[in-house]
């Protein structure tokens, strides 16, 4: 089951939460070989984020 984890965004600013695999679920994606895209902000769409709301 996906973990939730806040993030914000370095460009704009944002605070948003996303779901990610755990490290089971990354594992079996990769050996399946299915894409694994990174976290990216809902308003600005750059990948350019931080785990926390700090």
């Amino acid at each position: 089951m996906p973990d939730k984890i806040r993030f914000r965004c370095l460009n704009c600013g944002s605070r948003f939460e996303a779901e990610v695999l755990n490290d089971v679920e990354k594992r079996e994606a990769q050996r399946e070989c299915l894409p694994l895209s990174p976290i990216s902000c809902p308003e600005c769409h750059h990948t350019d984020v931080r785990h926390g709301w700090d």
